[in-house]
């Protein structure tokens, strides 16, 4: 993504496009240079999620000044966290893929074979200037998922409202399964993506002043940690 024009860095960390630094969208991976169609047409397509995890892909060709979105059409693949998004683009250019999450509360249920996901939230090490944040490095789930399987949270019901900017969303995936002193049981890791960082405002104490839940999505269904209640 580092030779993506048109690019900046977000204080997330995240690689996101010039005319929106907002982070309500941002890059998936590498793009592709189209050369030679000479009037003709070509078909791009990258792979991305399904839509079931909450994420939604539309491919962009760069202007020369901003990233523009064009026509894409996602085809999930059958019961899997993979899709396919294709565009027809009918000039030379830059095109990538750029990814937002809007997934909406009544199109998902709550999941029903999960006990419990407890987020691994890290306050800044010693020295860390500013000290007004903590990262969002990752969780544990159980039961465990297969290895590979995509996670995304976002923060929610924030309380005040506002009190919380940068990483508010992220995807991540299973990384480790680790067993249990019960046959057959297991419980599993997930790692966001390095640099997922959320700030709150320095008058303020992330354990007395701020509450918010953390809504993970995955395989179709979602499950909330409320923070700091669920620290109890």
């Amino acid at each position: 993504m580092e030779d993506l024009p048109g690019t900046l860095l977000g204080s997330t960390g995240l690689t996101l496009p010039v005319n929106n630094p907002s982070g309500e969208i941002q890059f998936n991976g590498d793009g592709i240079q189209i050369s030679g169609l000479a009037g003709g047409s070509a078909s791009v397509c990258f792979n991305t999620l399904a839509s079931s995890s909450g994420w939604v892909s539309a491919i962009y060709r760069w202007t020369g000044e901003k990233w523009e979105k064009l026509d894409t059409t996602q085809s999930n693949y059958a019961e899997s966290s993979q899709a396919n998004a294709c565009s027809t683009v009918y000039s030379d250019g830059t095109y990538a893929l750029l990814m937002s999450y809007t997934f909406k509360d009544v199109e998902i249920k709550k999941c029903k074979n999960i006990e419990f996901i407890y987020p691994y939230l890290s306050d800044p090490i010693d020295g860390e200037e500013p000290d007004n944040f903590f990262y969002v490095k990752g969780g544990v789930v159980y039961p465990g998922l297969p290895l590979g399987t995509r996670v995304t949270y976002q923060l929610i019901n924030i309380s005040p409202k506002g009190s919380l900017t940068g990483s508010l969303k992220a995807s991540g995936v299973v990384t480790n399964n680790i067993k249990i002193d019960m046959p057959g049981k297991f419980y599993s890791e997930v790692e966001f993506p390095k640099g997922t960082i959320v700030y709150y405002s320095p008058e303020k104490s992330i354990w007395k002043d701020i509450s918010f839940t953390v809504r993970f999505f995955t395989q179709g269904c979602y499950f909330d940690f409320k923070y700091p209640d669920d620290l109890k």
